[in-house]
């Protein structure tokens, strides 16, 4: 299938406009210039991503820098609507970027030994129990040739027989890339919902703690899938059906679809190349999502503080980066005492 493919060369050019934006931030030398025009000129998806990333960047002098070497666009609804963000009643965005492309540059190619490190694809039993812990991705190839990608702190059950394909996802977050079998359906379970398909790729995510134990969404990247719930008698009934390109969410009960963009698509799913993309969420929800991959617990000290619009580019794991760039882009102050963080905006 041709997904997985077009994800791993997503990373690849990320990565890349990361680091020329690094060097943008530091100045260009002309060798440098002559460079970026090669890189740019070699492939019409460098100009986009280094735009893209540049306006998570949200630094004037990047882009400015940026306007000598490319046309810039017309501001898309977008990015307009991230500028309100930064100038409404005292909001900041945070050059959270800026750390990400720290860590590219710092990031050794082999696996790490804690539990950031991603492990490698492994072959699965028909029956099994897969986890990840905390900060932990893994990727197994299933029985049947299929792939799963297991996202941090989440247990799947796999249990195949000759007649369906079963797995329940008791908690967190795995990306499905289906094999085709049209005599053993491809099901995965979470609660009292299942997610129906054939062949195709697909994510789906649950509540990995009691706050957020009522949250299901689906997020589909190629093909369809047939989701179904069971009602108070226990009886299936049709959710929706979600086509690629589509997510759904469950929002008080009820299913809401929704087709999304293939930026928006990528960032949604940033996690399966190791990132974090924050776009204008308040500090308090950006710091619930930085938790999932950590023990570190955050504390922060006033309302406005918890409610202040934060964006960038955020490799995960990196809890003292991501505190540094707070502290640094936001004037906020932490104190850390073991593995909690208190934050609260610096005095004057």
């Amino acid at each position: 299938m041709n997904n997985p493919r077009r994800f791993t060369s997503l990373q690849t050019i990320e990565e890349e406009s990361s680091l020329w934006l690094s060097k943008i931030d530091r100045g260009l030398s002309e060798e440098d210039r002559q460079q970026i025009g090669e890189w740019l000129a070699a492939e019409p998806r460098h100009r986009e991503t280094l735009l893209r990333l540049a306006g998570l960047w949200d630094q004037l002098d990047v882009l400015g820098e940026l306007s000598g070497l490319i046309p810039l666009p017309a501001p898309s609804e977008r990015a307009l609507a991230r500028r309100r963000l930064a100038w409404m009643g005292g909001l900041a965005v945070a050059g959270v970027a800026a750390l990400a492309v720290a860590v590219l540059l710092r990031v050794p190619s082999e696996p790490r030994d804690n539990a950031q490190a991603s492990a490698v694809a492994t072959a699965s039993p028909p029956e099994s129990l897969l986890t990840t812990a905390v900060g932990e991705q893994r990727s197994v190839t299933l029985e049947d040739g299929s792939v799963v990608q297991l996202n941090t702190s989440t247990t799947l059950r796999v249990a195949f027989t000759s007649k369906e394909r079963s797995l329940e996802l008791q908690r967190g977050e795995a990306q499905f890339d289906v094999q085709p079998d049209s005599n053993r359906p491809f099901v995965v379970r979470a609660g009292d919902h299942a997610v129906r398909a054939v062949g195709t790729a697909f994510n789906v995510r649950v509540g990995s703690s009691p706050a957020d134990a009522r949250r299901f969404e689906v997020i589909v990247t190629e093909g369809r899938v047939r989701v179904t719930t069971r009602n108070n008698s226990s009886k299936t009934q049709s959710l929706a059906e979600v086509s690629a390109g589509e997510v759904l969410s469950l929002r008080n009960a009820q299913p809401a679809v929704a087709a999304v963009s293939v930026d928006d698509l990528a960032d949604r799913l940033a996690w399966q190349r190791g990132m974090m993309i924050f776009e204008g969420e308040p500090l308090e929800s950006a710091l619930a999502e930085v938790e999932r991959y950590t023990n570190v617990r955050f504390r922060i000290e006033g309302v406005g503080l918890r409610r202040m619009r934060i964006g960038g580019f955020y490799k995960v794991g990196d809890v003292e980066g991501l505190v540094r760039s707070l502290e640094q882009n936001l004037g906020v102050r932490a104190d850390r005492r073991g593995e909690l963080i208190e934050l609260s905006m610096a005095d004057p």
